[in-house]
């Protein structure tokens, strides 16, 4: 009879620490997304405020961003403890999403680069000496201006899942 006792409170305690260590797992790796969420939307701000200033898309804040994804994406294979699918979906759509609107800006920026480069314009000093480069530049400016707004309101939407994240 105590054999049966011994083995059943074996056995329980082996269950009530694997669903610990599942708890902490999903926990960590909810943590993780929270905090790669947070970070992003910060950039994201700081991108658009860096915009608002200079006119131009900051390239060290949107390498900063890329990094931060990236090293979430080599993490990915974590996300498994997440148990809710769906939510595990909503986490890298996010991401991904995000990922592509910062390449669509840095497109955009390179390409502002080289119309400025081949027009032989000083960035800084907003002399336009050629009809048709002003019209692509203020073209490029306001391409840029929307794939900033574009950036920031889907950080927004990363709120709502910070709050699912809980």
């Amino acid at each position: 009879m105590a054999g049966v006792f011994a083995l059943a409170g074996a056995y329980w305690s082996l269950r009530w620490q694997f669903t610990r260590q599942q708890r902490e797992r999903d926990l960590s790796v909810r943590t993780l997304c929270k905090y790669t969420i947070s970070y992003v939307h910060d950039m994201a701000i700081e991108l658009d405020n860096i915009y608002k200033i200079n006119g131009f898309i900051s390239y060290k804040i949107i390498d900063i961003i890329e990094t931060t994804i990236q090293i979430f994406n080599r993490n990915m294979e974590h996300m498994i403890f997440v148990t809710d699918e769906k939510l595990r979906e909503e986490v890298r759509y996010f991401l991904y999403e995000m990922f592509y609107r910062i390449q669509t800006a840095k497109n955009i920026q390179i390409s502002l680069d080289q119309v400025l480069r081949q027009a032989g314009l000083d960035a800084t000093s907003g002399k336009m000496e050629e009809a048709a480069a002003a019209e692509k530049v203020n073209e490029l400016k306001g391409a840029a201006q929307e794939a900033i707004l574009q950036i920031v309101r889907h950080s927004l939407a990363g709120a709502e899942l910070k709050t699912k994240l809980q």
